[in-house]
């Protein structure tokens, strides 16, 4: 066993086919990325004659993964074994100075593989073997992690197991920090340690690198002045790299293949600004919210259409989004989770199937009511003027956004705010549901028609797209256009003329990147932020409130198969209405603040132990996303692109149909709940554990 033991606070697992290139591994997207929702611990096991590491037993040669709660007395840690003859490749991940995550790549059987990323790694040291505890080394849970504890881990996996391949990003690192040991001495390897992710041939040459590793390697000292040389030419040509972004001395525009790795980089750039701005007499950013503090965006490339987050300044983003050309321009804002935003609104409909509907009048009509719903609720009064109308229609489809600016500058708390309010003025023009019974009352005009024309006339749908009133939504900006269309998002009835800053930033949904950023602007001293709270907020809270009594947090765990196989049949069975049979696409477990669920991985399950039943995991709801089958029991026929989900309440043994369509979203809609077959137990003694659960 391996003296030292790490402890990773962020592992998410990627499960693909074998021989996918590394670098599709490390650009995989989110949601191809299985979460474990807990810490872990990581031990090496090697062939050693001196076996004892405490308390611990460790049969087989590999990499072991342990849960890390608090253990009780009778309490056993349970552990998944990556076995020393699976592994294929170890690579470490940078995608920003304060973010490194390894990579440990392995063969699951003849078809697949698995990507292990081991991120927010920390040193973890043996108690005595007594307890067989493991502490922790510094227990900082802040947003800035070492990244040399990182690189210890890669150089201690590959101490243990040598025969495994390391990437040419793993290489760089070892050579770098093996450059660093023999030749620096401690003092400039900490000058310099928090720029050793970088490339060294990227800054002085392959050459240069050569010959300097073969220097060492042959056991040659390096002069004063050759290492004085060499950090000169380090110091110039990172003077855009990521770090400096944060420092400062360099301006901020960086892109990310995963939205949290950008969240992550933006809020590392704001926490390191605040901090200097905490013990200097700088004064708060002004304009703009200040432009030290980060935006957020998402963009389509040109070539592939592959998404990704760029971290810019306004200033930056700004200079090179003038300069890309307006038919590659592929650009959308991120309206983050808890930030102020403006009132806003997505609109269209297809006109080849509503000839009848003058999209110019039914907005105008959709304003008159907002402006009267905003006086009678919140009290302010909006002229056409604070209304900026953003159109990207075409002859087959009209498309509109509306940003609204209110006078007195007050915002909403945040997006999902603003969509409980426009949900509420939905249900204030008409009960909704029982709007089919009065087809000439308010709400009508806005109810266009959604399926082709081989479809029945009644299948109609709001105009008013309520989808985009979600967490970390994505928002099209000005001057824009979607992957390979050619509408390009412009102000109504304007001409095409050069882009303008001001009014590009009036057309922000956020005017400012985050809630500290307006607080520290100057003219927001009076500003309000307004709430609304739609009944099914209430309702939901209501059980909230209930579910808290009994210690249930809003913890989740995301996986393919839940704990209960039997559960999973049942709901397979459900999805067969219309003929066509649905497929669990993806699962969702909200867990009690008790559950300590250890994911359980293919090949995994000889390695697993049992616990007591006190710690055995308890969900409390469980929502299966479905794929194939759209069939929803609120329109009494499938979706034509939105997905169903079928949740299930275990403390109260029913389930019911959601669904991802905006329609049936404006309406909170639920089918009845029914009951579960007294066949399918629930008991900690009945569960079954899934071979790929995480």
């Amino acid at each position: 066993m391996s003296g030292k033991v790490f402890e990773t606070e962020e592992c998410r697992v990627w499960t693909g086919a074998l021989g996918t290139p590394m670098h599709v591994i490390e650009d995989a997207e989110q949601h191809e990325l299985d979460v474990i929702p807990f810490n872990l611990q990581i031990w090496l096991k090697v062939q050693t004659n001196n076996s004892s590491v405490g308390v611990q037993s460790f049969p087989h040669q590999g990499l072991y993964l342990a849960k890390t709660p608090k253990l009780g007395a009778n309490q056993r840690n349970q552990r998944i074994l990556l076995p020393v003859m699976a592994l294929s490749c170890f690579s470490i991940y940078s995608p920003s100075p304060f973010v490194s995550s390894v990579l440990v790549v392995l063969d699951a059987d003849d078809t697949s593989q698995q990507g292990y990323f081991f991120g927010r790694v920390r040193r973890a040291t043996l108690g005595s073997q007594a307890s067989g505890k493991v502490l922790s080394d510094g227990q900082d849970y802040g947003a800035f992690y070492d990244t040399e504890v990182a690189e210890e881990l890669l150089a201690a996996l590959h101490a243990a197991f040598p025969k495994v391949q390391l990437s040419s990003s793993a290489k760089d690192c070892l050579a770098k920090r093996e450059i660093s040991r023999r030749a620096t001495g401690v003092k400039l390897g900490e000058m310099v340690k928090r720029r050793k992710t970088l490339s060294a041939e990227a800054f002085y040459g392959s050459n240069a690198v050569k010959s300097t590793v073969s220097g060492l390697s042959n056991g040659l000292s390096v002069s004063d002045n050759t290492w004085r040389s060499f950090y000169e030419k380090l110091q110039f040509r990172v003077s855009h790299s990521l770090l400096c972004q944060l420092e400062g001395t360099a301006p901020i525009s960086s892109s990310f293949p995963r939205q949290q790795e950008a969240f992550e980089f933006a809020d590392q750039v704001a926490a390191l600004r605040r901090r200097v701005k905490a013990t200097s007499s700088a004064s708060p950013g002004i304009g703009y919210g200040g432009d030290s503090t980060p935006r957020v965006f998402s963009f389509e490339s040109a070539g592939d259409g592959k998404r990704r987050f760029l971290v810019a300044s306004l200033t930056e983003f700004w200079k090179n989004y003038k300069k890309t050309r307006d038919d590659q321009r592929h650009v959308y804002e991120i309206i983050r989770e808890g930030v102020p935003c403006r009132l806003y609104f997505d609109l269209e409909f297809k006109r080849g199937i509503n000839l009848h509907v003058d999209g110019d009048a039914l907005v105008a009509r959709l304003v008159s009511l907002l402006q009267l719903q905003l006086f009678r609720r919140y009290g302010l009064r909006v002229h056409h003027r604070d209304i900026y109308q953003l159109d990207s229609s075409t002859p087959a489809k009209f498309s509109r956004h509306l940003i609204f600016h209110f006078p007195d500058g007050s915002l909403f708390r945040d997006n999902l705010h603003a969509g409980a309010f426009v949900r509420e003025f939905i249900n204030d023009l008409v009960d909704l549901t029982d709007y089919t019974s009065a087809p000439d009352d308010l709400l009508s005009p806005f109810l266009v028609n959604t399926e082709s024309g081989n479809d029945p006339v009644d299948k109609k749908q709001l105009f008013i797209d309520t989808g985009v009133y979600t967490r970390n939504r994505m928002f099209r900006v000005l001057g824009s256009s979607k992957f390979k269309k050619h509408a390009i998002l412009r102000p109504l009835n304007a001409a095409e003329t050069e882009l303008d800053l001001d009014l590009f930033v009036n057309t922000l949904v956020c005017p400012y990147p985050s809630l500290e950023s307006m607080e520290l602007d100057r003219k927001t001293k009076n500003y309000r932020l307004l709430r609304c709270e739609s009944s099914a907020a209430l309702q939901r809270s209501r059980k909230s409130t209930y579910a808290g009594a009994k210690s249930i947090t809003s913890s989740s765990v995301e996986c393919r198969r839940s704990i209960y196989p039997m559960l999973d049949a049942f709901i397979r069975s459900q999805a067969t209405t219309g003929g066509v049979q649905g497929e669990i696409r993806a699962i969702q477990m909200l867990m009690t603040s008790s559950s300590t669920v250890l994911a359980v991985l293919p090949g995994q399950e000889d390695v697993q132990e049992a616990e007591d039943n006190a710690a055995k995991p308890h969900p409390w709801m469980i929502i299966y996303h479905m794929a194939r089958n759209r069939w929803c029991a609120n329109i009494r026929r499938p979706h034509k692109s939105n997905n169903v989900m079928f949740i299930v309440d275990i403390d109260q043994r029913v389930f019911y149909q959601k669904c991802h369509d905006p329609a049936c979203q404006a309406i909170d809609f639920r089918s009845s709940p029914q009951p579960l077959p007294p066949h399918i137990n629930f008991s900690v003694d009945e569960k079954e554990t899934p071979s790929d659960h995480c």
